[in-house]
């Protein structure tokens, strides 16, 4: 299948949480956080829209329009892919004030053929991981 941008399987990760619902609940929050626009939101197995049915837009919590029922069940499905750079922190007005990145390398990248990366340190490289740099290509850590 086609994708636009970065496919969640490459170099990504993919965390899914389930909620049961008590009733009467509007607001769920996401244990492992969003990026805006990589979350997915079922509700009692069916995809619901952002912006028609529900409001995701701080990283965060996901907002229902209308509460759901008791027992429904509340699927939420977030990616952050590999090569995505996550805006973190941000200020008042939602304005993106930082650039976050993990301080731990814990799975094998490659970075971009043609492309140059920048990393925030230090930084720590787990045992068995590789981080590929090809030629012509830099890996800067500030």
């Amino acid at each position: 299948m086609a994708m636009i941008g970065n496919s969640p399987d490459m170099g990504g990760s993919r965390y899914t949480q389930r909620f049961t619902a008590a009733g009467q609940e509007t607001t769920f929050t996401v244990g492992s956080g969003y990026s805006i626009g990589y979350l997915d939101v079922y509700l009692n197995g069916v995809k619901v829209l952002q912006g028609v049915d529900y409001t995701a837009s701080d990283g965060t919590t996901v907002v229902f329009n209308e509460a759901v029922a008791e027992n429904d069940v509340i699927e939420l499905v977030s990616y952050k892919p590999g090569q995505m750079v996550h805006p973190g922190a941000r200020g008042g007005a939602g304005n993106h004030v930082f650039f976050e990145s993990d301080t731990t390398i814990f799975a094998d990248y490659e970075i971009t053929s043609g492309k140059n990366a920048l990393t925030a340190g230090p930084v720590t490289i787990n045992s068995g991981v590789t981080v590929t740099v090809p030629t012509g290509a830099r890996w800067v850590i500030v």
